[in-house]
């Protein structure tokens, strides 16, 4: 159940908030049963795997962002790197609190 709520979250981050019609559309799964997943109901090993294969193909559009990391690491000064290291670290923090904000709400 754990890594559905995770598969979850991830896709509404990655997709920003989607409707449930739109994951429909996209996966091929009933509206109906759509909202049932996200309301706690237990997904199907065919469903999971459906949602994952959307998730890692909206992930590939984010490829280029590894090529950018390399390029960073091997044309900027390290200052720069350490404040873009910084940056990053902050970002996951904040993602880790409203994490455990909504783990806390949802109890």
């Amino acid at each position: 159940m754990e890594a559905q709520r995770d598969l979850l979250a991830q896709l509404k981050k990655v997709l920003g908030n989607p409707t449930y019609k739109m994951i429909s559309e996209r996966t091929g799964i009933q509206v109906t049963r759509v909202f049932r997943i996200f309301n706690g109901i237990e997904m199907k090993f065919s469903e999971y795997l459906t949602i994952k294969e959307l998730l890692d193909s909206e992930m590939k559009k984010y490829t280029n962002f590894e090529k950018l990391i390399r390029d960073c690491k091997s044309k900027l000064r390290v200052s720069t790197l350490v404040e873009i290291e910084k940056l990053c670290v902050r970002k996951l923090e904040i993602v880790k609190l409203a994490t455990e904000v909504e783990k806390v709400e949802v109890a």
